[in-house]
């Protein structure tokens, strides 16, 4: 009898079953078999000490019922002509399923418990012209304590301040301060009345829904989650994917060159808008406004767009906008620049509608 032939017998004997005389003549004069049959031995050994140790209760002592038909058949030849030993296998089957299951709890508690709070503002959906940027919020890096955004609404703008105060288990107190400015009848803008706001404090779990009243706008609601890490553009919210939607603008980390001099750096930065017109805006100290649209726009020029460049020409001089990742699937985009403009909102840079942006701009010549 050859050594592949007894493969099988030696893992029976192992379980302690009697095999055929040749096989226990070969296994007691092959040294290899023999070898074989105390591997198997040291790992049943090993095997159980580990299942010992895990152990959280007696196992008790079970009946199984046979039930007869086909499918038991080719279990059962399976079984019988299997060439691990049948302790080993039960053995280390139990101890998968229980390294599994634990893998699978740290991932949930990872999930519900992690250091950072990535917030999400929505105000009310007639209201609603762009997306408000999420908000990132660490327990262990002061630099990411606070956040602030500002949006276009319908009838105005909106704006808001939020700090993280302080953590208890898996809720976060928050300090909020929000504002809206209805273009109609206002002559302040959003940022000067978020300066008056005053901060309301709230105790927040992510996973559930705080609404927060904001004059004149209506409820807005907070959602949230936890993350194990900050996002690497944590003020965008791209779902893991870097490229546009159909319809949609996105500018990560931007940089606008005139000629080969850099005007504006947003390094770390990140704007989308996927809204009808979708545009970005850029406010440049001592140069004004620049607008990019995906629509054309009065006094505007057109711009080619290929994967993360946009390039124009204003007054005989080349410009281009380069980014970390695809802008837009349109190849045509439209630039608007006012000279010595000052976007009336938080920030140097944002996203939002042309349709939205440009009377806010109108009325800040």
């Amino acid at each position: 009898m050859r050594c592949e032939d007894a493969a099988e017998f030696v893992s029976a004997l192992y379980d302690g079953e009697t095999i055929p005389r040749a096989a226990a003549e070969h296994v007691s004069l092959c040294q290899a078999c023999q070898s074989q049959l105390k591997e198997y031995i040291e790992m049943g050994v090993e095997l159980r000490r580990v299942a010992s140790l895990d152990a959280e209760s007696e196992v008790k002592d079970r009946t199984w019922e046979k039930q007869p038909g086909t499918i038991r058949r080719w279990w059962q030849k399976g079984w019988e002509t299997m060439r691990i030993p049948r302790m080993a296998f039960v053995l280390l089957l139990t101890m998968v399923v229980a390294i599994s299951s634990g893998l699978t709890l740290i991932g949930v508690r990872a999930h519900e418990h992690g250091t950072v709070a990535i917030l999400k503002i929505a105000p009310p959906d007639e209201e609603t012209v762009m997306n408000i940027m999420p908000c990132p919020l660490s327990t262990e890096d002061k630099n990411y304590s606070d956040c602030d955004n500002s949006g276009v609404m319908r009838s105005g703008s909106f704006s808001y301040k939020i700090k993280l105060l302080s953590r208890d288990g898996n809720r976060i107190r928050l300090g909020i301060r929000a504002a809206f400015v209805n273009r109609a009848n206002s002559t302040e803008t959003v940022a000067q009345k978020l300066q008056g706001a005053t901060e309301r404090e709230y105790w927040f779990e992510p996973g559930e829904t705080l609404k927060i009243d904001v004059d004149g706008l209506g409820p807005v609601a907070v959602t949230g989650e936890w993350q194990d890490h900050m996002p690497y553009f944590p003020r965008m919210d791209v779902e893991h994917n870097l490229e546009p939607g159909p319809n949609e603008l996105r500018m990560i980390s931007p940089i606008l060159l005139r000629g080969d001099r850099v005007v504006f750096d947003a390094k770390g930065g990140a704007a989308t808008s996927s809204v009808p017109n979708a545009a970005f805006w850029v406010n440049v100290p001592g140069d004004g406004v620049y607008v990019l649209s995906m629509s054309p726009m009065p006094d505007s020029v057109q711009a080619h767009a290929a994967d993360n460049r946009v390039t124009f020409e204003i007054g005989g001089r080349s410009y281009q906008f380069v980014t970390g990742a695809p802008i837009t699937r349109a190849e045509k985009v439209w630039i608007l620049h006012r000279a010595g403009a000052k976007f009336p909102m938080n920030g140097v840079f944002g996203s939002g509608s042309s349709d939205g942006l440009l009377p806010l701009l109108q009325a800040n010549k």
